[in-house]
């Protein structure tokens, strides 16, 4: 039987562990500030983690919150379909890039929120997957602009 997700607030914590230590948790307050920019790049991109931010996406998208995307070709595992569903989620109000340099890897993994007074930025192992996001076992710090 699958976990629920984690509603436990994480304001206060800067390393998530996956388990049950969902990064997702923190992603989605992160969102929930007051949003000025989001950054998002990862080696790749699956339908479920889009899933998982879809309602936080298409909130920012809507607000008019400029949102790029910088992921790739690694081992083949990005989704198109995924990148599709982002495009449609925000009404294509995303900056998408593609990191696409044949015989070299591209393997980082960054959640970066710029807010009105302050901003963080989640780096660890995570790409966007469910998986990675969720349960599965991840090393994620999270760094803030004012500490």
């Amino acid at each position: 039987m699958q976990k629920p997700l984690r509603t436990l607030k994480s304001q206060d914590k800067n390393c998530f562990t996956g388990d049950d230590d969902y990064l997702i948790c923190a992603i989605k307050e992160a969102f929930n500030k007051k949003l000025k920019t989001v950054d998002i790049n990862v080696s790749f991109l699956m339908e479920s983690g889009v899933w998982l931010l879809q309602p936080e996406l298409k909130k920012a998208a809507n607000m008019n919150i400029p949102i790029r995307i910088l992921t790739g070709n690694y081992l083949n595992i990005t989704q198109p379909q995924a990148l599709y569903l982002i495009k449609d989620i925000t009404n294509d109000k995303v900056d998408i890039r593609f990191y696409n340099v044949p015989n070299k890897s591209f393997h980082p993994k960054a959640y970066i929120f710029e807010y009105e007074n302050d901003g963080e930025i989640f780096i660890g192992s995570s790409n966007m997957s469910k998986s990675a996001l969720t349960n599965g076992v991840e090393w994620n710090y999270r760094i803030l602009k004012s500490q």
